[in-house]
């Protein structure tokens, strides 16, 4: 491809206008490809935003698709490898794109003509092609709209013949070395940033990776690519990503399940009415944990639990801080310490057992949510698996799983959004992502979440 067509190409899929036909199209059985587990033709389209998807229709007379016959997870569960497939598809052009690996369904399209019917959508696409032997490599990303501090001057110049129709200096590139590539970034159009690097060996796999990950570093941002191209000795890697590029990937979900609108919008209604009434501090350090869970949560799956497990501590001792422990009804405490001060054993032991049955007297954070709990008729291993993650995220204890840890991480969630839905009075439906399944029904309805299977 030519570079002015790869950022058209980055253009039209953040645009929502990019579409290729594909006459041939297979989902391949991973991890080995060798078995088709759905054949037809299709599209592969990008809706605003960014957002890559696909659609096959393919025709079995008898039976059923083979991808029926794949067991299909659900959401909080980390599917296996085989239950995943892969995207092969040849486009009008001749061009065979494939995909990162998905575990898509199949429905009936039509009874009566024997169609069946995939549509989901995908991480990226990549394509390779030929090109004549070179020793020299090269590589290019096309970012949408990162704001980078540039110290280069480019001058441009437009002429009619001899006349000039427009004259101008911008300072909008700069050009530097990483490791062994001459590197340039370059403003376009006033919203996306070209990088493009050279060098006299091969460029590995991960040098498109590598230069978002130093622009994500220094911009404090997740800086991702629409398009990443990397040519090297006789090939030409042409890799397309989905978006969103300006609302990036997050382990969280929503409170209210997608498919409940009188749910949701009672949910907005009562958030606002409340935190219009609610004290201005108060409001503020809501505001701020919650800002805090949606940036933590675009990150690993660690951070994302560190912020979830800290959010629900502060938000226990703003939101709970007047609400009873359960201790109140611990009796005869001060004749307790009495006895134990009087006690002519060893002197250590005894200190200890003060310290211990004093802090009965003190209403801590995991009472508070003991006796929310009961009120609320929440099972109290909700309360038990936010403790466990708050010691795996906080205290850097390893999980038995990452199926663990997103476990703990999807229940600390519910109890999150369960803590603020008492707190505003709503009581609509709540996502339930502390249960396998989160109530999606037979037709496979998606949540946002990111890394829970199905």
């Amino acid at each position: 491809m030519e570079q002015d067509h790869e950022q058209r190409i980055a253009r039209a899929i953040v645009e929502g206008d990019w579409e290729i036909i594909c006459p041939e199209m297979q989902l391949l059985s991973c991890p080995g490809y060798h078995t088709s587990m759905f054949d037809g033709s299709g599209v592969i389209r990008s809706r605003k935003g960014g957002h890559l998807s696909f659609e096959i229709i393919g025709r079995y007379l008898t039976g059923f698709p083979p991808l029926m016959s794949q067991e299909q997870g659900v959401h909080g569960q980390i599917p296996d490898d085989d239950q995943h497939v892969m995207l092969r598809a040849v486009a009008a052009d001749g061009r065979e794109w494939r995909s990162n690996w998905i575990t898509p369904r199949a429905y009936p399209a039509s009874t009566k003509t024997c169609t069946w019917r995939v549509a989901s959508g995908i991480e990226s696409l990549l394509c390779s092609e030929t090109r004549p032997q070179s020793d020299s490599s090269e590589g290019r990303l096309y970012i949408d709209s990162p704001s980078l501090s540039f110290d280069a001057k480019t001058h441009t110049v437009m002429k009619a013949g001899d006349d000039v129709l427009l004259e101008q200096w911008s300072i909008d590139r700069h050009e530097g070395y990483l490791g062994l590539a001459a590197v340039s970034y370059r403003q376009t159009d006033r919203r996306w940033l070209v990088v493009r690097a050279k060098q006299e060996t091969p460029m590995m796999p991960n040098w498109a990776g590598l230069v978002c990950q130093a622009l994500s570093f220094s911009l404090a941002c997740t800086v991702r690519p629409v398009v990443a191209v990397r040519e090297f000795n006789n090939r030409i890697d042409t890799c397309l990503f989905s978006g969103p590029f300006s609302c990036h990937g997050s382990y969280l979900t929503r409170p209210v399940p997608p498919d409940d609108p009188a749910s949701f919008w009672l949910c907005v209604k009562r958030f606002f009415e409340w935190f219009s009434d609610a004290d201005t501090a108060l409001a503020e350090k809501v505001f701020d944990e919650l800002e805090g869970v949606r940036g933590g949560s675009m990150g690993s799956i660690r951070t994302a639990a560190l912020t979830i497990a800290a959010a629900v501590e502060a938000l226990s001792d703003v939101l709970l801080k007047n609400s009873g422990s359960g201790r109140e009804k611990l009796t005869g405490l001060g004749s307790l310490v009495k006895h134990i001060e009087t006690w002519e054993g060893n002197d250590d032991l005894r200190g200890r057992a003060l310290n211990a049955v004093r802090s009965f007297q003190k209403v801590r954070t995991v009472d508070r949510l003991y006796q929310f709990a009961r009120e609320r008729g929440i099972p109290d291993e909700r309360i038990s698996s936010w403790k466990k993650l708050r010691d795996i995220a906080a205290h850097g204890k390893a999980p038995s799983s990452r199926q663990e840890l997103v476990d703990r991480y999807y229940s600390t969630v519910e109890l999150f959004y369960r803590l603020i839905a008492a707190s505003i009075e709503y009581d609509g439906a709540i996502f339930e992502t502390a249960t396998y399944g989160w109530g999606i029904d037979e037709w496979g309805f998606r949540s946002t979440g990111r890394d829970h299977g199905a």
